[in-house]
């Protein structure tokens, strides 16, 4: 018997597909190409995913006002990532989080970081353009010595509004375009490096902002262009006919999202995620933590 609870975000700890990830965790190689479950179909059909491929692009946008199903969607992504990669040979994260710590989930990025057997870097706001430019120096670093085999990283931006430093200012014309003397690298341009060359060398981005107007202030329409997967919570008709070349997220109900992919141009309804339960969280990372350790 099929039960559609269609009232309420998808549970994730009943997605077949994310649970089968979960139970095969890599015991000889980490995957060069992850799959990730973004939500449960609306329709009887399989769950919508996402795989991150090494090439331009494959970066994931979430966008909407919904916290904790934009919570629930990188934070499911995030997990079935980790799944996928054995610690000891990568599958690093860096997990810029905006979230105040007295917000009711504001310690979930916590939480999972505590929790996975994997490298993960948690950043807060005020630290940001220091990781950025690590980060930033890795990509560039890869891409000189042609290094397409490193581990792969994933850079988790959660609410970019927060981040004010990596906001693009008004004369940030891009690299090598400064007139006069030379002007050193903003935070801004280290994260259009990153969203631009990463993918293809192993380094991904997954990010939340909360409206288009804020993606669009901290990001270029050039740099949008980086975020081949992209979700769409509900919005205004004009905000989704610009993130997804559709007018059909303000047609949304409650606890609905559309699913881009622009290298298909395909579009599909599903439910988000809700945020990762504490104790199945634990449970996971139980298991996670014996596979890495067997």
């Amino acid at each position: 018997m099929v039960v559609f609870e269609g009232n309420m975000s998808a549970d994730v700890t009943s997605s077949g597909p994310l649970a089968g990830c979960l139970a095969e965790a890599p015991v000889e190689e980490s995957s060069r190409s992850p799959m990730a479950w973004v939500g449960e179909s609306v329709q009887i059909k399989a769950s919508p995913e996402v795989r991150f491929r090494r090439q331009s692009g494959t970066n994931l946008v979430v966008v909407g006002q919904h916290q904790e199903e934009a919570l629930g969607v990188l934070g499911a992504v995030t997990l079935a990532i980790a799944a996928q990669q054995i610690p000891e040979q990568g599958g690093r994260f860096v997990v810029c989080d905006g979230s105040a710590t007295d917000e009711p989930l504001g310690e979930s990025w916590q939480r999972l970081a505590d929790e996975l057997p994997h490298d993960v870097e948690l950043v807060r706001p005020r630290k940001v353009v220091e990781a950025l430019e690590v980060l930033a120096a890795e990509v560039a670093r890869r891409d000189r010595e042609d290094d397409e085999a490193a581990p792969s990283i994933f850079l988790v931006i959660h609410d970019l509004g927060r981040f004010r430093d990596i906001r693009r200012s008004e004369d940030d014309f891009g690299f090598g375009s400064s007139f006069g003397d030379e002007k050193p690298v903003s935070a801004s341009q280290q994260l259009v490096s990153i969203l631009r060359d990463g993918p293809a060398l192993g380094v991904h981005t997954l990010c939340w902002c909360d409206s288009y107007n804020n993606l669009s202030r901290w990001l270029s329409s050039q740099t949008l262009r980086e975020f081949e997967i992209r979700v769409a919570l509900p919005m205004s008709a004009a905000d989704s006919s610009n993130l997804i070349d559709s007018p059909a997220a303000s047609r949304l109900g409650n606890h609905r999202a559309l699913l881009y992919l622009g290298e298909q141009g395909r579009l599909e309804k599903f439910r988000p995620f809700a945020p990762l339960p504490d104790e199945w969280l634990a449970e996971v990372a139980g298991r996670l933590r014996g596979a890495a350790t067997d």
